[in-house]
C-alpha cells in the first residue's frame, strides 16, 4: 500500500493544519528516504512518485497515528499526522530524517576528496532511521544472512501480529513496543514471526527493554565514543559487528563500514575482483573517521542510479 502525502475525503479524516519544519541547508529528502531499504519495511508507507513517506506511529500516550511528511516550499517539510501534539510529531520526524545531523564537515571533507565530490553536490549523508532505535535493532537483525524479500515478510508479519492498530484503519498497525512482544511466549511469536533462529534474539532483545536491563537510550550519549557504542551495541542479543555498523549510522556515527555480502559484491565490481571482508575494510580506511558514511553513499563504477535503495542497509 502507498498512500499519497496529504489526507484524502475517503480516509474520513480530521483536516489538520501541516506543520513546516525548517530543514538545514544540506538536507535532501530524497537522498534520505533513498539512503538504504528503510523506506520499504513496515510501518513506512512511501510513495516515490510524489517523494514523500507516511508512517502508522504508536505516540507515547498509545494512540497510534498516521504521520505523513512531503516536501514544502524552499525545500521545507510539510508534516501531516491525524493527533498528536506539534511537538511530539515534529520530534518523531526529525529523528527519522536525522535532521538535527550536522553534515557541514563531512560534506568539506568530499569536497575537498577526488571522486567524492558528488556526496557534498547531491546533498547526501543522512540515513533514513526509524524513531526507536529498538525498532532499527530488530530491523538490522532481520536484515542479517536472510534475502531483502525474506526481511520485509519477517517485519510484515511481525508488525501485523503484534503492532498497535490504527483507529482509522485497524489493518494497518503501529511498530509493537518492547512491552507488547515481551508479553507473548517466545515459542508463539517465533511460530508467528517466522524469523528462524533470529526470534529468540527479537524476543530476548524485546524483554531485556521491556523488563530495564537494556537502555538503549543511553547509547544516544554524545560523550560516548565510537569505541564505547559500538562495545555496547556489540552486547546487545542477536547483533554482530555487520549490525552494530549499521546501527552506529543510525546513531548519527559514520566510522564503521557495515560489510555484508553486498558490500563485497560493490568492492569487488569496483576493484575487478572478488574480496574478502577484510579488503572492503581496508578499501575504506583512507576516509577515517568518514568511513562507514563514505562506503553508504560511495559513487560505484558498477553502480547505476538508485542500485543500493532496496538494500537491507
Amino acid at each position: 500500500m502507498s498512500f499519497e502525502p496529504w489526507y484524502t475525503p475517503d480516509m474520513s479524516l480530521e483536516r489538520r493544519p501541516a506543520i513546516t519544519i525548517t530543514t538545514p541547508t544540506d538536507f535532501s529528502l530524497f537522498e534520505t528516504l533513498h539512503s538504504h531499504g528503510w523506506r520499504h519495511l513496515l510501518p513506512f508507507y512511501p510513495n516515490d512518485s510524489t517523494n514523500s513517506i507516511a508512517r502508522i506511529q504508536r505516540l507515547g500516550s498509545g494512540t497510534v497515528v498516521r504521520i505523513s511528511v512531503a516536501e514544502g516550499p524552499a525545500s521545507n517539510l510539510m508534516v501531516e499526522a491525524d493527533g498528536g501534539t506539534p511537538d511530539e510529531v515534529e520530534g518523531i520526524i526529525r529523528r527519522i530524517l536525522q535532521l538535527d545531523r550536522s553534515l557541514s564537515d563531512f560534506h568539506e571533507y568530499c569536497s575537498a576528496t577526488p571522486g567524492l565530490a558528488r556526496i557534498s553536490l547531491a546533498r547526501q549523508g543522512r540515513m533514513l532511521c526509524s524513531p526507536t532505535l529498538f525498532e532499527d535493532c530488530l530491523k538490522v537483525i532481520l536484515t542479517t544472512n536472510t534475502t531483502w524479500a525474506q526481511t520485509k515478510g519477517m517485519v510484515k508479519r511481525l508488525v501485523d501480529a503484534y503492532g498497535s492498530p490504527w483507529p482509522t484503519d485497524p489493518t494497518l498497525k503501529a511498530f509493537p513496543t518492547p512491552e507488547q512482544i515481551a508479553a507473548v511466549p517466545v515459542d508463539d511469536f517465533a511460530a508467528t514471526v517466522r524469523a528462524g533462529y533470529r526470534a529468540q534474539s527479537l524476543h530476548g532483545l524485546a524483554v531485556d527493554v521491556a523488563e530495564g536491563r537494556t537502555d538503549l537510550d543511553a547509547l544516544r550519549d554524545p560523550s560516548l565514543t565510537s569505541d564505547d557504542v559500538l562495545k555496547r551495541l556489540l552486547a546487545l542479543r542477536g547483533i554482530g559487528p555487520y549490525g552494530a555498523a549499521c546501527l552506529l549510522l543510525y546513531l548519527g556515527r559514520g566510522d564503521r563500514v557495515n560489510v555484508d555480502s553486498w558490500a563485497r559484491t560493490l568492492v569487488g565490481q569496483e576493484l575487478g575482483r572478488k574480496v574478502t571482508d577484510k579488503e572492503v575494510v581496508a578499501f575504506f580506511e583512507p576516509h577515517g573517521k568518514w568511513r562507514g558514511l563514505v562506503y553508504s553513499f560511495y559513487p560505484w563504477k558498477e553502480r547505476g542510479a538508485g542500485a543500493t535503495a532496496d538494500v537491507a542497509a
